[in-house]
């Protein structure tokens, strides 16, 4: 026991040094959870007016949050951080109230709405999503929009991990991860000379 507390100190030393980690547990400690929200798509989004009042319509979706198994902030540029990956299919339209400028631009021919910047606009207006309007009236949208969908994700199910995940993620950090770091930072310096070759041949 003794042993495992000092490896456990050692690894929470070296991170504080390292610029490159194993972090499997952290996806152990996800198992059995997930995240509710939306998915903003320029070709699943309805405009609507309900009792005086502007709705955007948007599909509901699930999604599962993702960490990268090595976060390594040298040799990799992208993809060190955890990204909302969907895991079943649309769940039907759903309406949150949206601003009427914002229901203007969206009107309007030669507009724009960057899928993102659609997002916070939901998120700033006071309200929550709604399965069924009263009265509801569709409105083309006309707007250029952002072919890139774009994930909201707004409520973890459940809110606070497992038990048994975090025993799991506790074992698996020991297991896997802190010899997995180890054995990382143990070959960094003979992985540095491909990686530079790579870079440098596959340059723009």
């Amino acid at each position: 026991m003794r042993s495992i507390f000092k490896a456990v100190i050692a690894f929470l030393l070296m991170l504080c040094s390292s610029c490159a980690y194993v972090q499997t547990h952290k996806n152990v400690e996800e198992i059995g959870s997930y995240y509710t929200g939306h998915l903003l798509s320029g070709s699943g989004m309805e405009l609507v007016r309900s009792e005086g009042q502007w709705y955007i319509g948007a599909n509901a979706a699930r999604f599962q949050l993702k960490y990268p198994i090595v976060y390594d902030s040298v040799f990799r540029k992208q993809g060190n951080y955890p990204s909302f990956v969907q895991i079943r299919s649309t769940e039907g339209l759903e309406y949150h109230p949206i601003p009427s400028y914002v229901a203007d631009v969206l009107q309007t021919p030669g507009g724009y709405f960057d899928m993102q910047g659609l997002a916070q606009e939901i998120v700033k207006t006071p309200g929550v999503w709604k399965k069924s309007l009263e009265n509801k009236q569709r409105y083309p949208i006309r707007a250029d929009l952002s072919s890139k969908p774009f994930q909201m994700e707004e409520c973890r199910v459940p809110r606070e991990k497992k038990a048994l995940s975090l025993i799991l993620g506790k074992l698996d950090l020991i297991a896997i991860d802190i010899p997995g770091t180890l054995l990382y930072n143990v070959a960094i310096p003979f992985m540095a000379p491909f990686v530079f070759f790579y870079e440098f041949y596959h340059e723009d």
